[in-house]
């Protein structure tokens, strides 16, 4: 009997391409594979931030997110959208509401988890003030999240939840009806 649990130890291990003992000699559970020595990779850094300039009119691009009774316009700067090699996308996006009045958030998108962070917000005098505390947060398809939820889905990441390359971004903004429904979200 103990061949037999042997040779299914190892062939499953063999399998599963795992490099360990096929039982641990201690203790009572000596029939059990030791699937020890597992190591994991190191913890997910973001690495660091700098602050863009302060967007300027004529950079800012309309994003066409579908709302029904529509509050709000959102823009993102141009030249403010950056991917990181952690994988990434950092842009400066304006909210304005019908009366006029803007919000400026300087954000960011971690396509893999589906979260967001806001680095930094503008002020009156036209600068960014470092946001106080800035931790990742799930993106909901929610109405204060909504710019969030069409950036992820539609122009920062692709289906594979990979970020995109600015240039492509840039060219979703430019023209939503391309890639929007299309199914083509390659990156």
């Amino acid at each position: 009997m103990r061949t037999s649990t042997s040779l299914s130890c190892c062939l499953y291990l063999f399998g599963t391409i795992v490099a360990s003992p096929c039982f641990s000699q201690d203790g009572p559970d000596s029939d059990l594979p030791d699937l020890g020595g597992y190591i994991e990779g190191p913890k997910w850094q973001e690495g660091n931030t700098s602050l863009p300039p302060y967007p300027q009119a004529d950079h800012l691009l309309k994003l066409d997110i579908d709302r029904s009774g529509q509050r709000f316009n959102y823009f993102i700067d141009s030249k403010s959208i950056e991917t990181t090699d952690s994988g990434v996308v950092r842009y400066t996006v304006v909210i304005e509401s019908n009366s006029g009045s803007k919000n400026v958030l300087y954000e960011g998108i971690r396509c893999l988890t589906d979260e967001y962070r806001t680095y930094a917000y503008g002020t009156s005098s036209g600068e960014f003030s470092a946001a106080r505390t800035s931790t990742w947060t799930e993106i909901r398809d929610t109405d204060v999240m909504k710019h969030r939820d069409g950036l992820l889905k539609l122009y920062l990441c692709s289906d594979q939840q990979i970020s995109l390359k600015p240039t492509t971004i840039l060219q979703r903004i430019r023209y939503p009806e391309d890639f929007q429904n299309s199914g083509d979200r390659d990156f």
